[in-house]
């Protein structure tokens, strides 16, 4: 179904400035029309790191998550980096929002979206996206209370087949750990797996 945001959310503006100062700056804005979905994407590029590109969904908050207690009181954005030449990144962050926008249920750390990545970049080593807490912004993102509504931004990070395999034998924060150990590069789709 095709959310019409024509007439903009209040809340719009705020979560945009948060944003541009996690990104450092002047943001700029597509709207993706991956799916069903129309997409709100902004970006800054050398972000947080040079030759990268931060990005996050806009207007994402406005789905509401049910669990099985009724309605979620967090809803969320999602954050992504990418290395600076990898056009398609925002169709990927735009394709895992409209999986969200589609999906009974609530998102958090430690899930995953599958299938986000090869449809747009079919080379990439990474198939699925790792939902986290957004670390690459040192804190810039965080859980606004706006109003009645709080919203949290989650970091999608590009894993393999494997390492999906492995987060669901041993657990996100198993993975995580790995990561950190061999200091992954989360910015390369085409990395080799760790596992």
């Amino acid at each position: 179904m095709d959310h019409d945001r024509s007439n903009k959310n209040p809340l719009v503006d705020e979560i945009l400035a948060t944003i541009a100062h996690a990104f450092g700056g002047e943001v700029e804005a597509e709207t993706s029309n991956v799916g069903l979905e129309l997409t709100q994407i902004v970006f800054r590029r050398n972000c947080p790191v040079k030759d990268v590109t931060s990005y996050s969904t806009v207007g994402l908050f406005e789905h509401k998550m049910f669990g099985p207690a009724g309605e979620f009181p967090v809803r969320i954005e999602l954050a992504g980096a990418c290395e600076n030449n990898v056009e398609s990144f925002s169709k990927i962050l735009a394709s895992a929002a409209c999986c969200i926008w589609a999906t009974p249920g609530v998102f958090y750390p430690g899930a995953i979206i599958l299938n986000r990545i090869q449809e747009f970049e079919p080379l990439a080593a990474t198939e699925h996206l790792l939902l986290t807490t957004p670390f690459l912004w040192r804190g810039r993102l965080p859980t606004l209370e706006l109003g009645a509504i709080k919203v949290s931004w989650l970091l999608a990070v590009p894993i393999s087949e494997s390492e999906y395999q492995y987060r669901r034998k041993c657990g996100a924060g198993s993975l995580e750990k790995l990561f950190e150990e061999v200091r992954l590069d989360i910015f390369d789709l085409k990395r080799k797996p760790i596992v």
